[in-house]
């Protein structure tokens, strides 16, 4: 299985626009966070940042098999459009996965992406699916569970020994028993100062103490942090994740 860090930013993307960044390292570009997982069978995106054309084409993406969404904030599905061409390509609709609220505002905010458009020789571009447990997508199984962002629950995803928490501020005691015994777990740390609907950097070290996974990668990362500084200060196994990073497990 290989997995592939789309983007690592948060939701203004690193640099800002207009915003001074608090790091000048090697590596000070990030596209809004998004996450791709390939297996022999599958390839599944977990959300559609803005960025997603721009992340395609750095990676050759020519299909996607379905698209997990997180929750429907515009960091996280503005980049729904450009599923559009690879429909096209493979005259299939794309299955898309959510939880109600997220279904539903997809659907109502983007509706030209549901419609029948068998009319015109072309597949309805989408086809949409609520999540209410543990779900196939050909050979891979996808865990869902909940995960606060503020005072909102939003959806983590579980896809075999690989955990994906995005724009997190706190994990219930029954959502942690579904990260254990992690290989990777690829965890949100926003900046060094608290957030009150994301995690800092302390608390996703602390989180990650707790769960002891193999390895994990901090992404959403926010133009404010000094990522440089960090670096060479994380416990061995966890590093800062960039954009493009591939891992293969």
């Amino acid at each position: 299985m290989e997995v592939i860090l789309l983007g690592t930013g948060s939701s203004m993307g690193v640099p800002a626009l207009g915003m001074a960044m608090a790091d000048r390292s090697q590596r000070p570009y990030r596209t809004r966070s998004s996450l791709l997982v390939r297996t022999l069978r599958s390839t599944v995106l977990i959300d559609t940042s803005p960025d997603l054309r721009t992340q395609g084409l750095r990676i050759g993406l020519d299909r996607i098999n379905a698209v997990c969404y997180t929750h429907a904030h515009a960091d996280h599905v503005h980049g729904i459009d450009d599923l559009r061409p690879l429909a096209i390509s493979s005259r299939l609709s794309i299955p898309i996965w959510g939880d109600r609220k997220t279904i539903d505002q997809l659907t109502s905010r983007f509706s030209y992406l549901f419609e029948n458009s068998t009319n015109r020789g072309l597949p309805t571009f989408l086809t949409p699916n609520v999540i209410t447990g543990p779900f196939q997508i050909d050979d891979l199984v996808v865990q869902p569970f909940d995960i606060f962002h503020g005072d909102e629950l939003i959806l983590g995803f579980r896809l075999h020994n690989v955990a994906y928490l995005i724009d997190c501020s706190g994990v219930s005691l029954s959502s942690k028993l579904a990260l254990r015994d992690l290989e990777l777990l690829i965890i949100g740390a926003l900046r060094e100062e608290p957030h009150p609907k994301h995690f800092s950097i302390t608390q996703a070290l602390s989180l990650i103490d707790e769960l002891q996974p193999t390895r994990a990668v901090l992404t959403n990362i926010s133009y404010q942090l000094n990522t440089h500084r960090f670096a060479g200060a994380l416990p061995r196994h966890v590093a800062l994740g960039y954009d493009g990073q591939l891992f293969t497990l």
